[in-house]
């Protein structure tokens, strides 16, 4: 139900996001396994993919493939094997200039890293994004390749701990599981 999200006049211009209202506790409308959750937000914990951060301005899977694509190509890497919806997608373009060249794969994740980095500057958090972290659970897990998440709780005082998954062991479990 429309009356369930915040209108036009309150999402952001730029990402186009919506957020959920916390005030409000109508969930008639949600399947109840859902509303059940919702009901205590401080047990949800959003699992967010990588597309949250277009509408910040950072290149989607398939303009990030692009990019790769043509820098490979101008380096001599031949990706004829790529068909399709293939050569759209980042991973699959970037395993096969890897399988290509396997003494690349540091560089292409410098060129990843090159490519969000020389937008992200000028980039902005969505409405959707600085909801977001503002989680009652204090857990956000991401497949975000950009900082727009970090950006968006820095700029709300918020602390944050970002942390990949080969640094999650057992004490920082803990460690979130019992803050403070």
């Amino acid at each position: 139900k429309a009356d369930r999200w915040r209108g036009p006049q309150e999402s952001d211009k730029r990402g186009g996001a919506m957020a959920w209202r916390s005030d409000d506790q109508d969930l008639s409308w949600v399947p109840e396994p859902a509303a059940r959750l919702l009901r205590s937000p401080a047990e949800v914990v959003p699992f967010i993919g990588a597309g949250i951060s277009i509408g910040a301005g950072i290149p989607s899977g398939s303009r990030l493939a692009a990019e790769l694509l043509r820098r490979g190509g101008e380096g001599g890497i031949d990706f004829s094997e790529l068909a399709g919806e293939d050569r759209e997608d980042c991973r699959r373009v970037a395993d096969c200039w890897a399988r290509r060249d396997p003494a690349v794969e540091e560089d292409i994740r410098v060129a990843v890293e090159e490519i969000v980095s020389a937008v992200e500057v000028d980039s902005r958090p969505t409405l959707c994004q600085r909801e977001l972290v503002r989680t009652p659970s204090r857990i956000c897990l991401t497949l975000n390749y950009d900082l727009s998440l970090e950006r968006a709780a820095a700029q709300q005082g918020i602390g944050h701990l970002s942390v990949l998954v080969d640094e999650i062991d057992n004490d920082l479990l803990t460690k979130i599981a019992r803050p403070g």
